[in-house]
C-alpha cells in the first residue's frame, strides 16, 4: 500500500502498475497478486486507507470539541472547520492525486465514506447545540453545511492546495457557516 501511495504521489496514477508497485515494495509481482488481483484493487484499498486516516483525524479533533462544549456558535463552528482542515491535511498530495486521477466508483470513491461519516459527526455536534442555532431541521442543516463545506474543501484539495495551508480559507468558511447557522437577530 505504501509503495502504491509513493508512486501515486510522486508520478501520478498513470505511472502506477502492478509491476511498478511490486518493484517499489521489494516483492515479486506474484506476491502482489496474492493480495490484489489488479492495479485497481490496490487503488481501492489505498483510497479506503486514506479515507480512514482522514476520518480518524476529523473524528479525533471533533471529539475534543464535543467534550469541551464550546459556549458560542462561532467557537464550535471554528472547531468543526479546524477538524476538517486537520483531515484535509492528511497526505494532501495523495488526496489530490486520488481525486483528480484515480478512477471513480466502487471502493475507489473514497470521498463517499468520508462524507457520510463527516455528516454523521456534524449532525451529532449540531444536535447537541441546537438551542444555539437558528430554527430549522438539524438533519437538513447538517447536510447543507457538510455538502457546501466539503465541496469547497475538495476543490481546494484538488485545484488550490495552497488554501489548505493558511487561515484565509478557514476564516471564509467560518464566516459562511456561522452566518448560515446563526439565529436571525430580533426585529
Amino acid at each position: 500500500m505504501e509503495a502504491a501511495a509513493r508512486i501515486v504521489v510522486a508520478d501520478g496514477y498513470g505511472a502506477l502498475s502492478t509491476k511498478q508497485i511490486a518493484r517499489v515494495a521489494g516483492v515479486s509481482v506474484g506476491t502482489l497478486y496474492q493480495y490484489f488481483p489488479h492495479k485497481e484493487a490496490v487503488v481501492e484499498a489505498l483510497a479506503e486507507r486514506q479515507s480512514r486516516a482522514m476520518i480518524d483525524a476529523f473524528s479525533g479533533a471533533l471529539r475534543a470539541v464535543v467534550s469541551e462544549q464550546p459556549e458560542d456558535l462561532e467557537e464550535g463552528v471554528a472547531a468543526l472547520v479546524d477538524a476538517t482542515l486537520a483531515a484535509m491535511r492528511v497526505r494532501p498530495e495523495l488526496t489530490r492525486r486520488l481525486l483528480l486521477e484515480a478512477p471513480r466508483g466502487g471502493g475507489g470513491d473514497f470521498d463517499r465514506a468520508w462524507r457520510q461519516r463527516y455528516t454523521e459527526l456534524v449532525r451529532s455536534a449540531l444536535w447537541q447545540r441546537r438551542d444555539r442555532l437558528r430554527d430549522g431541521e438539524v438533519e437538513l442543516m447538517s447536510y447543507v453545511v457538510v455538502q457546501g463545506a466539503y465541496a469547497i474543501f475538495l476543490d481546494a484539495a484538488a485545484y488550490r492546495p495552497e488554501l489548505l495551508q493558511g487561515d484565509a480559507l478557514r476564516d471564509e468558511l467560518l464566516h459562511l457557516v456561522v452566518r448560515y447557522l446563526s439565529p436571525s437577530p430580533p426585529g
